[in-house]
Parts: structure tokens; C-alpha cells; sequence
């Protein structure tokens, strides 16, 4: 499908706006959540960020298709994993939060306004990927964390946005996690968000967005040995599912 026409100005006004939202609604919902002692029910948790993903892409203009049913509305322990693309992946992902969200960013989300309120009021978990003692100190814990409370780890496991919209290596560290807790992983597709807004540009491009979820991956037996084979079948599978879905949904830019 083609991107409708891109006026420059309108999408300066529509990320403006985009912006404002955000800058009314996160201090609105983490007060609430803070009155409230962090005990702000787990589907109202749920409805305000999955509201918000929906809300960011009606402001840009960009429509989100979700390509078969979700694999992530029940409320149990896993691992979900999803190819890195775009800033966009923050909301888009919003779309599809799924029950008792944890995710894992980068130390510098303390300097992005709002996100790191977020991280901060939510415990979401930062780590310093220039220091590997650090960043594993961040993780301790984190497989019993989500086991003992039925928490949906959410990642990218590439570590960083892609500079061509193609799949970079995953690293190892939510497979790790996932083989700790004994839970399965959820990969997740996306298509379409690097288009709109691929890595070192700031001004989103109206268009389509696809995200398509894969049969789950059992990690129960595995051990740290099978952690390997495990990244590099999660990363076969996400990187094969992006290729048919650019081939079902091409995208031309304007």
C-alpha cells in the first residue's frame, strides 16, 4: 500500500501535536497511578497505554494493521520480542501492551521527557549497554520478577534501532531471561514503522504500519546451553516474517 501524500507542514503540526498529548495525558495517568500507591488495577493499566499507542498514530496519520490475532492478551509470564525499527516501536508496541507490562530501555531515557517519567513510575529497567558488569546487575533478578508475577517482558532483543529497516543480530540477554524463567517467547513483526520514521530522522511520515504475531517458542527443559540456538531461530523467524510481510504489503514512498 502507498503512503497518502506527506505535506511537510501538516506532519510539523501533527508531531507538535502528537507531543502536546503526550505531555498532558503520561502527567495525568502517572499521577493517578502514584495517588493510588502504584496500585492502579492491571487492565487500567493496559486500556491507558494501549489508548495512548492508538492516540499517538491517529494524531500522525498513521494507520496500524494488525495482521492476525494477538498471542499476548492473557495474563501469564513470558518473554516478548519484536524487531527494532523506528522510535515508532514505542507506541505501536503501546497497541499491543499486553497484561503487567515490564520492558528494559537504555540508561539515556532518563534525558527523553515523559519516557523517563514512565520508566521511573512504572519500573521499567534501564541499563548501561556501554557496561556490561552494570547492564547484567540491572538484569539480576529480573527472570524471577516476571515469573513470580505474571509479567510480560517486552524487548527488542537487536539492542538498538536498524539503519535500513533490515533485522540486526539479537543479542542474547532476553533469551537468557526467558530460559531463567522457564516462560516462552513471543516474537512479534513489525512492518512499515521505519518507513515512516527510520532511524536519524525526527518528522514521522504519514502511512501503514503492520505488526503480525508468530506462534509462540517453548523454552521448558532448556538450559543456558540452548540459549544460542534459541536467539539465532527467534531471529530466523522474525527476520523471515518481515520479509513476507514486505512482500504481501509493499510500501512505496512518496
Amino acid at each position: 500500500m502507498s503512503h497518502p501524500k506527506n505535506n511537510p507542514i501538516q506532519q510539523l503540526f501533527r508531531y507538535l501535536a502528537a507531543w502536546v498529548f503526550m505531555c498532558v495525558y503520561w502527567p495525568s495517568v502517572l499521577s493517578f497511578h502514584l495517588l493510588t500507591f502504584k496500585q492502579m488495577p492491571d487492565s487500567w493499566l493496559q486500556t491507558v497505554i494501549r489508548f495512548w499507542g492508538r492516540s499517538i498514530f491517529r494524531i500522525l496519520g498513521i494507520r496500524i494493521h494488525h495482521i492476525n490475532p494477538s498471542t499476548v492478551e492473557t495474563t501469564e509470564a513470558r518473554v516478548v520480542i519484536c524487531n527494532h525499527q523506528s522510535t515508532l516501536d514505542l507506541p505501536w508496541g503501546g497497541t499491543i501492551c499486553p497484561p503487567r507490562p515490564v520492558t528494559i530501555g537504555k540508561k539515556e531515557v532518563i534525558y527523553i521527557p515523559i519516557l523517563n517519567l514512565i520508566f521511573w513510575v512504572l519500573d521499567f529497567i534501564r541499563v548501561d549497554r556501554g557496561n556490561t558488569q552494570k547492564a547484567l546487575a540491572s538484569l539480576e533478578g529480573v527472570a524471577e520478577q516476571i515469573k513470580a508475577g505474571k509479567k510480560s517482558l517486552v524487548i527488542a532483543p537487536e539492542g538498538t534501532r536498524s539503519p535500513t529497516g533490515q533485522v540486526l543480530p539479537f543479542k542474547k540477554g532476553a533469551f537468557h531471561i526467558a530460559v531463567q524463567a522457564q516462560v516462552p517467547i513471543h516474537p512479534v513483526v513489525v512492518h512499515g514503522a521505519f518507513e515512516c520514521l527510520p532511524k536519524n530522522r525526527w518528522l514521522p511520515r504519514r502511512g501503514d504500519i503492520y505488526i503480525q504475531f508468530l506462534e509462540p517458542i517453548s523454552t521448558l527443559g532448556k538450559s543456558a546451553a540452548d540459549v544460542p540456538a534459541l536467539t539465532l531461530q527467534a531471529e530466523n523467524l522474525v527476520r523471515e516474517g518481515l520479509t513476507t510481510l514486505r512482500a504481501r504489503f509493499p510500501i512505496r514512498l512518496d
